[in-house]
């Protein structure tokens, strides 16, 4: 079965060329990538697009509302919406929904991650008695999930409570709870920090160059995420290039590394 991997791309084409390449060398099951299109103007839109062709890959434009008071949040929740309701939907498979900053570093196989019914696969977040999955880095089984037209990758409030991306699944859940108990838990690392006592996950070359503001996390010991790669924390461009420079180090040094 060939998994269809979405990824959503809002900005940074270069990173679709990185990507490509560490999920060819990494990915175990036979697979696509389409672009999922999500630029905030008409010059990155050019630009993702172009990037994909040179790649080969399908490039889905999708528009979505920025409005006068844009959220990250909910442009991306929005593009993942098109893309699942417009596509993944009707078509079925194993599907990967995640954003355009992830990069592979080691060997992985969805079909095997999801055998035995598994209907999704993601990091499990919970919010006072709220239970749902951020969509980063979210797998599907569409082919075994029933009425796909209620799936809503939005955030949510409940009783006061906000759920961010990814929140109105709980009430997809909830209405079907044969889907949730057979959804698997992805393992991550959270944000890679001297705080959070887990830079032992990164390679040793790099950590002497790691500081706790770049904040990487490792989903599934073998998915690398960038983070924050639409900069709404308003990080420098000495910034970018120093934390790209890394992923690159992170990624090709790996691939040079394996068999």
């Amino acid at each position: 079965m060939t998994v269809k991997l979405y990824s959503i791309a809002f900005n940074r084409p270069d990173f679709l060329k990185v990507q490509k390449e560490s999920v060819d060398h990494y990915l175990r099951d036979p697979h696509e990538i389409i672009v999922v299109n999500n630029a905030p103007t008409p010059e990155m839109a050019s630009a993702i697009s172009r990037a994909s062709e040179a790649l080969g890959m399908e490039c889905l434009r999708v528009q979505t509302d920025l409005g006068n008071n844009w959220l990250p949040g909910k442009n991306h929740a929005d593009a993942m919406n098109l893309a699942f309701q417009q596509r993944i939907r009707h078509e079925g498979g194993l599907n990967v929904i995640m954003d355009s900053d992830f990069f592979m570093v080691s060997p992985f196989s969805v079909e095997k991650c999801m055998a035995d019914g598994v209907t999704m696969c993601g990091v499990q977040q919970r919010r006072e008695d709220y239970y749902y999955l951020t969509p980063n880095l979210l797998f599907m089984n569409v082919d075994i999930l029933p009425d796909t037209s209620e799936i809503d990758l939005e955030g949510i409030h409940i009783k006061g409570v906000a759920l961010d991306t990814g929140g109105r699944l709980y009430n997809y859940f909830e209405r079907h709870p044969e889907v949730k108990a057979k959804v698997k838990r992805m393992c991550h690392t959270w944000h890679v920090t001297s705080q959070n006592n887990n830079l032992h996950t990164l390679p040793d070359e790099l950590r002497e160059e790691y500081t706790d503001d770049i904040v990487f996390e490792i989903y599934q010991n073998s998915w690398l995420h960038y983070c924050r790669s639409s900069n709404w924390d308003h990080q420098t461009h000495n910034y970018h290039i120093r934390k790209t420079n890394l992923v690159h180090k992170f990624v090709y040094g790996s691939m040079d590394g394996s068999d």
